[in-house]
């Protein structure tokens, strides 16, 4: 990857060999006198894909890092999420997923008798729906 500033703003530029995933994310500047109001334009070309069900499997499979401790529970450790709908950790707990809204990204899970309502953020983590917090982060 390189990148050009120019008099429009901040030009990234790359190729991959091989099927990439790559993530992007966008922050605006750390400033609480400053609100960011610029938009982005992100233009990907060649073979692409953006991650639709039709592309694969759920968005939400892959391998997550336990953010949120549960009162009176042991640590989940590292929690898999599998394509068939199942969860595995590394403590030995399991549980199960299941899409609830595909629009916008919300989940029901249920690890060890424990149901939870997460929305996922793509590419970044499971967050809480009603409070946001982070439960689980990606990891891959």
């Amino acid at each position: 990857m390189s990148f050009k500033n120019g008099p429009n703003g901040t030009t990234y530029d790359g190729t991959v060999t091989q099927r990439t995933r790559v993530l992007v994310g966008v922050s605006p500047v750390n400033s609480k006198l400053v609100r960011q109001t610029t938009p982005y334009t992100i233009v990907v070309s060649g073979n692409v894909s953006y991650g639709s069900a039709s592309a694969g499997p759920d968005a939400i499979v892959g391998m997550y890092a336990q953010k949120l401790m549960f009162q009176g529970e042991p640590e989940l450790g590292a929690v898999k999420f599998l394509a068939n709908g199942t969860i595995v950790t590394s403590n030995g707990g399991e549980g199960t997923w299941k899409l609830f809204d595909a629009e916008s990204g919300i989940y029901t899970v249920t690890i060890g008798g424990r149901r939870m309502t997460l929305t996922l953020q793509r590419g970044r983590a499971l967050v809480d729906t009603a409070n946001k917090t982070t439960v689980f982060e990606l990891q891959r």
